[in-house]
């Protein structure tokens, strides 16, 4: 079993990645960090080089090559992502499929054609490394990827409408929820998407909810230090 966490640009340091990746938390001792600088890495973090960076979150698709070097099933969490407790990522899902988050919260009021605005949501992901199915996720994305990053905010956007929903499953509603955006079910992982997550306020507040782990690696920022990408 895989864990990697993308990190480029410096809206994230490799501080983030620490926080996240000790093994202690994940149960798991392959850990990986797809980054275009892996200098701040904790030892037992494998990186794996950006060689041809991409715009923003567009980086993530690249875990679908099948020339990727991972193999088998592989967990990615966002580095916005908090642990209240230590998770449960060996539970029965389907590992046939891409499983992905479920923004429930979102009525279709919110949802806008124009800007083929989603309900899925890739905070979290799950699959099998080795699936045919999910390389042909990249393989279509490089056929036209200038096009593809120009047309969707996201790539969310493009798994959802260049065809790919029927690979998709979720996860339950209680692996996880949005701070921002749901009430609170007591769930293990907690999303901070659609935040400033390196405010000083947002870090405060992921702090309290990681109080359950008691280890005292697990930090947030208590001042201000990240920057756009």
């Amino acid at each position: 079993m895989n864990v990697i966490f993308v990190k480029w640009g410096n809206k994230y340091s490799s501080e983030d990645v620490n926080r996240l990746a000790d093994p202690r938390i994940l149960g798991f001792d392959s850990i990986y960090c797809y980054t275009d600088n892996p200098e701040g890495l904790d030892p037992h973090i494998n990186p794996i080089i950006i060689e041809d960076n991409l715009v923003g979150v567009w980086n993530k698709l690249k875990l679908f090559d099948r020339d990727f070097p991972l193999t088998g099933k592989t967990w990615f969490f966002d580095l916005d992502t908090v642990f209240r407790r230590i998770p449960n990522l060996d539970p029965p899902f389907f590992w046939n499929d891409l499983s992905l988050v479920h923004d429930h919260y979102k009525p279709k009021s919110m949802i806008n054609p124009f800007d083929y605005d989603v309900t899925i949501n890739s905070s979290i992901m799950a699959w099998d490394s080795d699936n045919e199915d999910i390389h042909k996720i990249w393989d279509h994305f490089k056929t036209l990827p200038d096009y593809f990053t120009r047309k969707y905010q996201g790539m969310d956007r493009f798994l959802y409408h260049e065809g790919f929903s029927d690979i998709i499953s979720f996860f339950p509603k209680s692996f996880c929820f949005s701070w921002d955006n749901q009430e609170d079910n007591d769930a293990s992982i907690i999303l901070f998407n659609g935040v400033d997550f390196g405010s000083e306020d947002i870090q405060k507040i992921a702090g309290n909810y990681s109080r359950d782990i008691s280890d005292d690696r697990y930090q947030y920022r208590t001042t201000v230090s990240k920057t756009s990408e």
